[in-house]
């Protein structure tokens, strides 16, 4: 897509782009908006969106959040027109119209510019307007009210023939651009008929053509093209698009939407019951697998396919980072009844998120006290309990959990498993400082991954091969790496993924000494961060912020990020991460003040564990401190 869009654009001179009605677009289209606003500066164009205010909010407050992430994006919030607006936009198109009728002209349109715009259209037609644009006093004795915009194109439909009519159905069902050949065969039409039709709805303006592809010329006709679509038309053409190659273009979600909106309800539990286990792994439809699932749960009898459609819903909840919602619904059945462990696994990941250790062991702990585990659900609950091992420091227990796994996976042939136990085994290189043998670790399982085409995991190890090679010092690489994973990461609609890319090119530019870059960075990873609920990330985000503070004598910023830190370290239940965030936030009091602080010496007087990649900049620190404070002899321990 990216390719179409240089090719196209190869020649114009600074073109531009503008999409309108964002408010009806679906999740996957507005981040392929927000991927395609980061590309603009590199492929040189402008893109402008242009969404309204409709009060159901679907998707737009997500989109807005996301929005405000990236920095060349400006918001701009219009108000509905008025008198005035109305009068200057007529004066420039050279209408001179009464001020009393502009006045009812400004009632009857009630702001919106495109019922203005065909309002308009509709006087000069009738001869309302004459061609000078003033008004034709014969004509208007009385304000005349147009026909609805409903009304026109109903008037429009009724003039057409079956021909025209069976092209407009068949783009309404597919909502996709589609070739002349594609068109007679959904159809059931000679080319000729079909080429004749076609000239007659792009002269009406129903349809637009680009690239030798047609669609429908705006989103406001599908609304009104369906009411004229009968059961039969929807089953008879739903029917054609699923025996004709067009189907592979679909994503499983959309196929499955397409046949319950047509009536096709056996063919849509059909296309679920065979991709049950592979919905939640495409790429870019979490927002889609979550819409289409909730349609067709409640017409699923079978039991056993209706729980694993509520995990699948449960999953892509949890993609999308909406976990509270995805917890209810992984608490509300007893997934072990149709041998699912998976649901206990992502629960056990949402505690961990939180910091919420207890209730993340207590749940992998119950599904292996149950016993008589297949090979593969041992290794997945291995890596579960290795995940929690890790967060909490325990890097010894945490890699004797994930080689168990890794040996089964080895033996079964479990790749996914495989992968991710490769994952971890090379985070826990990187806090043990094996960072050589950690980029092995990343690679093998990115090498799977992408096989797979897991995405999700695929941009995490990604993520993580970025650290080992800043951490070799490979810095151009890793940030080129970083960015490379945030815009993939709009594609695949992946916000958490995202977010540890966004913190992660930070604190790399950072290190690197490229403090502007760094800062320009800030505002979108903070925010990312905000938006997702990982304490453990926001933790270790707000450490390095005040850090980065410290570092500019910004002193009073810095101790309000350490402030943050050390809640967030709580909330984490990180014991050795509240330690330092207290340390470094009393630390930075000290300078503020000028005098020395007991508590400081209190927090510090406990050796500080060693295993974490942090630590020597804590020591560096405490040297600097009794270093000012002239306790030379503590300065050299602590060296």
């Amino acid at each position: 897509m990216v390719e179409e869009f240089s090719t196209s654009f190869s020649g114009i001179e600074r073109p531009f782009i503008i999409i309108e009605n964002l408010h009806r677009l679906s999740v996957q289209s507005l981040d392929m908006f927000l991927y395609f606003a980061r590309m603009s500066e590199k492929l040189g164009f402008t893109l402008i969106g242009v969404s309204e205010n409709t009060g159901a909010q679907n998707n737009t407050d997500r989109f807005i959040a996301e929005a405000k992430t990236i920095p060349s994006i400006n918001i701009i919030q219009l108000k509905r027109p008025e008198m005035e607006d109305v009068k200057r936009l007529l004066k420039e198109e050279n209408y001179k119209l009464e001020e009393a009728f502009i006045k009812d002209l400004v009632r009857l349109v009630n702001g919106n510019l495109n019922v203005l715009s065909y309002t308009l259209s509709y006087y000069r037609e009738e001869g309302f307007i004459d061609p000078d644009g003033s008004l034709n006093s014969v004509r208007v004795r009385f304000f005349p009210i147009p026909p609805s915009l409903e009304t026109h194109y109903k008037t429009i439909f009724l003039e057409l023939d079956d021909t025209s009519m069976d092209i407009l159905k068949v783009l309404t069902i597919i909502r996709d651009r589609l070739s002349v050949e594609e068109l007679c065969y959904l159809s059931n039409r000679e080319q000729v008929k079909i080429l004749d039709s076609l000239s007659k709805l792009e002269s009406k303006q129903l349809v637009k053509s680009e690239q030798r592809l047609f669609s429908i010329q705006n989103d406001f006709l599908y609304t009104l093209l369906s009411s004229y679509l009968s059961g039969a038309d929807r089953i008879k053409f739903s029917g054609r698009i699923n025996s004709s190659d067009l189907v592979n273009r679909l994503p499983i979600s959309a196929r499955i939407t397409m046949n319950l909106n047509n009536g096709n309800t056996d063919e849509a539990m059909k296309i679920l019951n065979e991709n049950v286990e592979t919905i939640n792994n495409e790429v870019n439809t979490p927002q889609d697998v979550y819409e289409s699932i909730i349609k067709v749960i409640p017409m699923l009898k079978d039991e056993t396919l209706r729980n694993r459609a509520k995990y699948a819903e449960g999953k892509a909840l949890y993609t999308l980072a909406r976990y509270n919602e995805a917890l209810e619904i992984f608490k509300s059945t007893d997934f072990l009844k149709i041998g699912l462990i998976e649901p206990y696994i992502l629960t056990s990941s949402i505690y961990n998120l939180r910091g919420d250790y207890k209730n993340s062991q207590e749940t992998i702990d119950n599904i292996m006290s149950r016993g008589n585990l297949k090979p593969i659900d041992e290794a997945k609950l291995l890596v579960a309990k290795a995940t929690i091992s890790l967060r909490k420091n325990e890097y010894a227990l945490a890699e004797e959990q994930a080689n168990i796994a890794l040996d089964i996976s080895r033996k079964n042939g479990y790749g996914s498993i495989l992968a991710d136990c490769y994952n971890i085994i090379g985070i826990i290189k990187i806090y043990t400082f094996n960072i050589e043998e950690s980029r092995e670790y990343f690679k093998n399982a990115l090498e799977i991954n992408r096989v797979n085409k897991t995405w999700t995991s695929i941009l995490k190890n990604m993520n993580n091969l970025s650290i080992s090679n800043g951490m070799l010092g490979n810095y151009e690489d890793s940030i080129k790496n970083f960015k490379e994973i945030v815009d993939i990461s709009y594609i695949t609609s992946d916000l958490r993924g995202r977010a540890y890319a966004e913190y992660n090119l930070v604190e790399q530019l950072d290190i690197l000494g490229d403090y502007i870059e760094s800062e320009d960075y800030i505002p979108t990873a903070e925010k990312l961060i905000s938006l997702i609920s990982d304490s453990s990330l926001s933790s270790s985000f707000y450490r390095f912020l005040g850090l980065h503070l410290l570092q500019s004598c910004n002193f009073e910023e810095a101790f309000e990020k350490f402030k943050v830190g050390v809640q967030k370290s709580k909330e984490a239940e990180d014991n050795q991460k509240t330690r330092i965030c207290n340390f470094l936030a009393n630390f930075t009091n000290e300078i503020i003040k000028g005098e020395r602080i007991n508590e400081t010496d209190e927090e510090i007087a406990e050796k500080f564990e060693l295993e974490e990649d942090f630590i020597p900049v804590v020591y560096i620190l405490i040297c600097l401190r009794y270093l000012i404070l002239k306790d030379f002899g503590k300065a050299l321990s602590a060296a």
